[in-house]
């Protein structure tokens, strides 16, 4: 499936899918929230997740749940974890901020993970700090990205994110 570029839809590369994919497998619930593809690789891993995305050609999953991040809606369940690569142009930190803690029931201590530009590392340290995230050290690839300081991405997080990259 290609990327939607469109709506600033970009999925990891297989080394990325591969190494989150593992790290998740300890997880019991794990919310996909803007990573379909992730989404995908979880399922034939057989792990208990749900994808959030407004990405319809992803429905024939049956893990597959529309949801629209600009109007977040309250979900009666609950995650383990939260796994979000959200648009980082497109939507706001502010309005990501609304959305992950609809989906957390107001529970800052949600463990969250979100994949951000690195030298925006402020702007989501701060718009998040009610759930207390820090730099990961986890820098996932894009497919389709050029690999270059201005695109690095790294995941923060709340939590101890211990996924081994190997080169």
């Amino acid at each position: 499936m290609q990327e939607n570029h469109k709506n600033e839809q970009y999925f990891f590369n297989e080394k990325s899918q591969k190494e989150l994919t593992g790290f998740l497998g300890n997880f019991n619930s794990i919310c996909c929230l803007c990573t379909p593809s992730l989404g995908t690789h979880l399922e034939s891993a057989k792990n208990n997740f749900t994808i959030l995305d407004i990405d319809k050609r992803f429905e024939n999953s049956k893990y597959f749940k529309f949801y629209d991040i600009n109007k977040p809606r309250w979900l009666d369940h609950t995650f383990e974890v939260i796994i979000c690569d959200p648009p980082f142009f497109n939507i706001s930190l502010s309005t990501l901020f609304k959305a992950i803690r609809q989906l957390s029931h107001n529970n800052f201590e949600q463990k969250v993970m979100i994949s951000y530009l690195s030298r925006r590392s402020n702007n989501i340290v701060n718009t998040f700090s009610k759930f207390n995230l820090n730099q990961s050290g986890y820098f996932p690839t894009y497919k389709t990205v050029q690999n270059c300081e201005k695109n690095d991405i790294e995941f923060f997080s709340n939590f101890k994110v211990n996924i081994n990259q190997k080169d």
